[in-house]
């Protein structure tokens, strides 16, 4: 089965804790159907089985665009991954995660941390109780995953100041891409409720009719 695997774990610099928002880990895997997971290469904070989980001391926001899995997280069940899912892991909250050994998934992730971080996590759609958003295969994303990996390529120790930029522009398309996801599931959510609410005007005799019919 082919393999392919990338990814950077870097020190972080008191320079970088100052700025308050810094990369902690980038990488991506293309697993193809059959192959083992999670992969055991990476570092020991990082590594977990399935049936431990795992809990980061980070933010990781993961985003797959080919293939499907499952992600499990404290507090939820189960939920069903597809091709163009992003989900959001929390500091200290356990999780654990895996491809569909009949499809594989290609995965995209970066970590991150700081006050900075905690400040943009803040926003109402980012919670721990939905980390799962539908924001599709946006090759636009993608590559902004891409250029965070090709940026610590260029300066492995992390600049103080270069990579957060790289970041910052990740983060903008990322939260784009999640307050669309977010406004399309209070769309659908509202239709269904009218759609409802409509069949259930159809089904029940308003006051008058029923009053007209004797059945009040």
């Amino acid at each position: 089965m082919a393999l392919q695997l990338h990814f950077r774990y870097l020190p972080v610099l008191k320079a970088q804790r100052d700025w308050g928002l810094f990369l902690t880990d980038c990488g991506y895997s293309v697993i193809e159907p059959g192959s083992p997971y999670p992969l055991q290469q990476h570092p020991d904070p990082y590594n977990f089985d399935w049936k431990k989980g795992r809990t980061l001391a980070e933010y990781q926001v993961v985003y797959i665009t080919r293939g499907r899995g499952v992600f499990e997280t404290k507090g939820l069940r189960r939920q069903t991954i597809e091709a163009g899912d992003v989900f959001v892991l929390f500091p200290g909250v356990w999780h654990r995660y895996t491809p569909d050994a009949r499809t594989g998934w290609d995965e995209q992730w970066v970590g991150f941390n700081g006050v900075i971080a905690e400040r943009l996590l803040r926003a109402p759609f980012f919670r721990p109780k939905k980390p799962v958003f539908r924001i599709g295969v946006d090759e636009a994303l993608r590559q902004r995953f891409v250029a965070l990996v090709n940026a610590v390529e260029r300066d492995p120790a992390g600049g103080p100041f270069q990579t957060p930029v790289t970041l910052s522009g990740f983060w903008d398309t990322f939260r784009s891409g999640c307050k669309g996801a977010a406004r399309r599931n209070t769309f659908r959510a509202s239709s269904a409720k009218r759609r409802i609410a409509s069949c259930n005007g159809l089904r029940t005799p308003s006051t008058s009719l029923r009053l007209r019919a004797g059945w009040a």
